[in-house]
């Protein structure tokens, strides 16, 4: 049997500005934490930033938040879904907040009201939403549908290991992944936001203390359009046997996202 310390480190956290019920908690990309408030008559968001052990607010959310969920996306943004109103009836609507304005707007509205459902991130980057009640939570019945969440986006096409064919990984390997954006006639490869680049899961190399990205342009696939190469930080965990493909999202510059996706295979 293992036992436990004789001491645990502990220290004061700030109170959350908003006090309710059945928040949805999401632990973002930066490591900053969202704090989306339950059963309020002023629903609203807060970020809990461990750096400086404290809460601060962000943007209201158009409905109250209890028992719906928020749900990381691919490309670093939240959606909201569901939960129900300080009548108790069971909501239907969505919203997607923004970790960079700190903003949330409102998104079209789910198929049906859900509560108390669960949402789950597939390896495409969809969400699948599931189960719940719906109704009136006095008098809810359970609600036995799926429907999926697909995050809009422009697709791109990338080259993993550009030049090289197929594109092999170990699981257990470490080190740095290059990844091309391939750019095209309908894509000037300039106008990428490097900062918001994820490939599953896997963030964008920096470089040492400076923080600075290390991303190249060339014409790697020699069509006279020049490529972003971007260097990915190499996880045991990113790939899981099985996966034939890996996707990588991101945005533009003037916010458009982009997703793109290529083979892989994995070796002992």
């Amino acid at each position: 049997m293992t036992s436990l310390p004789s001491a645990v480190s502990r220290a004061r956290v700030q109170p959350v500005q908003k006090g309710s019920v059945t928040d949805a908690i999401t632990l973002l990309n930066d490591g900053r934490v969202l704090y989306v408030a339950g059963w309020d008559s002023s629903p609203g968001a807060e970020i809990y930033d461990p750096s400086t052990n404290s809460f601060t607010p962000s943007d209201p959310t158009p409905y109250p938040l209890y028992d719906g969920t928020a749900k990381l996306l691919g490309n670093g943004l939240v959606l909201i879904a569901g939960g129900r109103n300080l009548g108790w009836w069971i909501q239907s609507q969505a919203a997607i907040w923004d970790p960079l304005t700190g903003l949330i707007t409102q998104i079209a509205d789910m198929t049906t009201q859900r509560a108390r459902h669960t949402a789950t991130t597939l390896k495409n980057g969809e969400i699948l939403i599931t189960g719940g009640v719906s109704g009136y939570l006095g008098d809810p019945y359970v609600n036995s549908s799926a429907e999926l969440y697909t995050p809009t986006y422009v697709p791109i096409t990338i080259d993993i290991k550009p030049g090289g064919y197929p594109n092999t990984f170990n699981q257990n390997a470490h080190g740095v992944i290059p990844v091309a954006i391939l750019g095209s006639s309908t894509l000037n490869v300039q106008d990428v936001n490097i900062a918001t680049l994820w490939l599953q899961g896997l963030s964008v190399k920096v470089a040492g203390k400076s923080g600075n990205y290390l991303p190249h342009c060339e014409d790697v696939n020699a069509d006279g359009y020049q490529d972003l190469v971007v260097q990915f930080q190499d996880s045991d965990d990113w790939i899981v046997s099985g996966d034939g493909s890996a996707t990588l999202t991101g945005k533009l510059l003037n916010g458009t996202e982009i997703r793109g996706e290529d083979a892989i295979q994995i070796v002992p």
